[in-house]
């Protein structure tokens, strides 16, 4: 066998070697592409999860702007769960919470989106008005302080810390904020209707009264500037006015409860002013004589009772929302809402006037055998019971209730059982405690007024 001529094995080596070097070639590009693959499936990724994020947040807020608070609530939720680092489902959960009713549970989501989002505004002003909601008026205060000096042109801190002060009694120091944010925008109707409200509060209805006629005329303005106007002018005595200034949103009969409910209020805070003057001495439960329990037993016979242990007289009607006015007061499902400073709504960020509250007698000179005059606003069938609905109701008529004490008493009603009543007292007379339960009346809850004899 004739051996292959050198050149030849040298050419199939040479081929063989660039084969080798092709095939390791090809080999590293493969192991080269697999990191760029990598890093496309993951962009891929990131697009996808942004693409998914954007889409629950614009589902979410169409079911907000809807109206239906709690499906939003459960999609925030959802999206929380899932992009726990995004703060705007932390956001959204803060706003349905807050807006559900629940400023402790909203709080806690908007410190979740302060913390990866430490210098948003709508956190931090959404943290406030929860605090605020929830009685810590002093902790939202410290809020808005921060958004103050971060958001030197945003007004709605100025409004917000206002209310805060007012909720607190200190009404000069909320009008000095009022009026700071009202340099960065004069004719905000939000901070002149609380301007307005707070001197109101304070004592001052005239300058009250021209800060509330002046936000009235503004083309913003809306029936609830007017009605704080009305409610202002009822608190003056000005009734002519107060009736003017109603009749342009309400109908006659309307008119007519409204004027009712300021002349109460106005006799409920001369109350105030005569309870504040007198000396006051501790308070005791006074004794009630056989006679005057056999008395008042119809007034719990007739009262049925339902499986809760609360009977129908405990149960106030719902006020009518077209007559009745707004009071000087946070709103009754405990949102203290602060006006947006560029919303053309009402000023919502009401105030617990404390003052307007009238203090039952501690009324000092009560003989030791005289008469005692109270207001009984409930029959419960259990002592516990009539301790929480003085609570909610405390809160729902706080403009008249702010200040007083409750008083549980208990009687046997024959034939129904034990009862514990609800009252507040003891008066000297029968003339305040008519006219605090005519205050109440007008707000559509029940009232009595109950004389009783001490025992000798």
């Amino acid at each position: 066998m004739v051996p292959a001529p050198r050149s030849r094995v040298r050419d199939r080596r040479a081929r063989f070697s660039s084969s080798l070097a092709l095939l390791a070639s090809l080999a590293l590009a493969g192991c080269a592409s697999t990191p760029q693959q990598s890093t496309a499936t993951t962009a891929a990724d990131q697009v996808a999860a942004e693409t998914s994020l954007q889409a629950m947040l614009r589902l979410a807020a169409r079911t907000e702007s809807s109206g239906n608070v709690t499906a939003a609530r459960d999609i925030y939720a959802k999206i929380a769960a899932r992009f726990p680092e995004a703060p705007a489902g932390h956001l959204g959960l803060g706003r349905t919470n807050y807006r559900s009713g629940d400023p402790a549970e909203a709080a806690q989501h908007y410190r979740r989106a302060l913390t990866y989002a430490p210098g948003s505004v709508d956190a931090r002003y959404g943290l406030g008005k929860a605090l605020l909601a929830a009685d810590r008026p002093e902790a939202a205060i410290e809020q808005f302080d921060r958004l103050i000096t971060q958001e030197a042109a945003d007004t709605r801190p100025y409004v917000a810390k206002g209310v805060a002060l007012d909720m607190l009694g200190r009404h000069p120091d909320a009008q000095t904020v009022y009026r700071k944010g009202l340099e960065l925008a004069p004719m905000n109707v939000a901070l002149r209707t609380n301007l307005g409200l707070s001197l109101a509060l304070s004592g001052q209805h005239k300058p009250a009264i021209r800060v509330l006629e002046d936000a009235a005329r503004d083309p913003k303005a809306t029936a609830r500037t007017r009605q704080n106007l009305a409610l202002v002018y009822g608190l003056a005595g000005e009734m002519d006015d107060a009736a003017a200034a109603s009749d342009a949103d309400l109908g006659s009969n309307a008119v007519e409860r409204n004027l009712a409910y300021y002349r109460a209020l106005r006799a409920a805070r001369t109350i105030t002013d005569v309870a504040a003057s007198a000396p006051t001495a501790p308070q005791t439960p006074e004794p009630e004589t056989d006679t005057t329990q056999t008395a008042e037993a119809a007034t719990d016979a007739h009262s049925g009772t339902d499986t809760t242990g609360r009977d129908q007289t405990a149960t106030p009607a719902a006020p009518v929302a077209e007559a009745m006015p707004m009071p000087l007061q946070p709103t009754t499902d405990a949102h203290v809402n602060v006006s947006d400073p560029n919303s053309t709504g009402p000023a919502q960020g009401r105030i617990v006037p404390a003052s307007f509250s009238p203090n039952p007698a501690r009324d000092q000179a009560i003989a030791a055998n005289a008469p005692r005059y109270w207001v009984q606003i409930a029959s419960l069938r259990a002592r516990p019971a009539a301790k929480k609905e003085w609570q909610r109701l405390q809160d729902a008529h706080a403009p008249l209730l702010a200040d007083l004490s409750p008083s549980v008493q208990k009687t046997e009603v024959p034939d129904k059982g034990t009862y514990y009543r609800l009252r507040s007292g003891p008066f000297a007379d029968a003339s305040r405690p008519k006219q605090l339960c005519q205050a109440l009346k007008a707000r559509d809850q029940a009232c009595l007024v109950v004389r009783t004899t001490p025992q000798s």
